[in-house]
């Protein structure tokens, strides 16, 4: 008796797992699927997340970026494991990096890149009142400057003295770790009016740069003056004279000296240089022509 007890205990026992094992397998079934929804919900928000500094500050200029190889961008779904990102342009020095990644947001921080770079050297011949440098990347003036020498970012650049009746532009390429040097010294000429009795007026400008004109009283001294042939005109007194000089190029003033009397030659003497003389018109001889000479 009991021997048959005991069978009857077991079968009902395996009766039962009988009837539990649909539901103990559909428990373990959605677990697993749950795991699995999950996991795969987890990998889709799987990202990589980094920001890019060029010299401490944002770039510039569109920029490679490679995930593996593949192009990425930050902020894109990526796989677990580890990864090599690489990053690069034309003018910077390209960055590699490698990390795992996990499950959930990936943030790598900021990247730092650093610009390739040259030494730009520009001088000027006499001084420049403005020195203008222009790039993609980087631009400066100075004033009152005779050399601008700086490491700048490589690339094409435009360079511009500012003198007092002109401007000169010279265009320069620096190159990776390598110095441009860049020289503007136009043929500047000088010239000095000197007249006795003073205050004789002239107009000097030249023929070819409508820019280049002067006017004003003796004596005066010009400077900086492109070398070239100038049309002078002089005035005093109901006198007149038109002449045409040629001003070379001079490493300073006085330069050109252009020495004007009225009168007779004998009362005054001669000043170094050209000279020239008006003659005030006589009352009955008004149009009478001016005598000129020089010494």
């Amino acid at each position: 008796m009991p021997s048959s007890a005991d069978d009857s205990t077991v079968r009902k026992r395996r009766s039962r797992v009988r009837l539990m094992a649909p539901l103990i397998v559909w428990l373990c079934s959605s677990a697993l699927l749950l795991s699995w929804t999950w996991f795969e919900s987890a990998l889709e928000r799987t990202t990589l997340v980094f920001q890019v500094a060029v010299d401490e500050g944002p770039p510039a200029e569109e920029l490679s970026v490679k995930l593996d190889g593949r192009s990425f961008q930050s902020g894109a779904q990526v796989s677990l494991g580890s990864h090599t990102l690489l990053i690069s342009g034309p003018t910077v020095e390209p960055c590699r990096k490698k990390a795992s990644v996990w499950l959930g947001r990936n943030d790598w921080g900021r990247i730092d890149l650093k610009r390739i770079k040259g030494i730009l050297d520009a001088q000027t011949e006499p001084a420049a009142k403005e020195l203008l440098i222009a790039g993609a990347l980087f631009s400066a003036t100075e004033t009152d400057a005779a050399e601008f020498s700086r490491s700048v970012p490589i690339g094409e650049y435009e360079v511009t003295a500012v003198f007092l009746h002109t401007r000169e532009r010279r265009e320069a390429e620096v190159l990776r770790n390598e110095t441009c040097r860049c020289a503007i010294a136009p043929p500047f000429g000088a010239l000095d009016l000197a007249s006795d009795p003073k205050g004789v007026e002239y107009s000097l400008r030249s023929p070819t740069a409508a820019s280049l004109s002067f006017s004003g009283t003796a004596p005066a001294e010009l400077i900086q003056l492109p070398a070239g042939a100038y049309d002078l005109s002089m005035q005093w007194a109901g006198s007149g004279k038109d002449r045409q000089l040629k001003i070379a190029a001079q490493d300073q003033p006085p330069g050109h000296r252009f020495s004007i009397r009225h009168g007779a030659p004998h009362d005054h003497a001669s000043g170094r240089g050209d000279f020239l003389r008006l003659e005030r018109p006589r009352r009955d001889a008004p149009d009478a022509p001016c005598k000129a000479g020089e010494v």
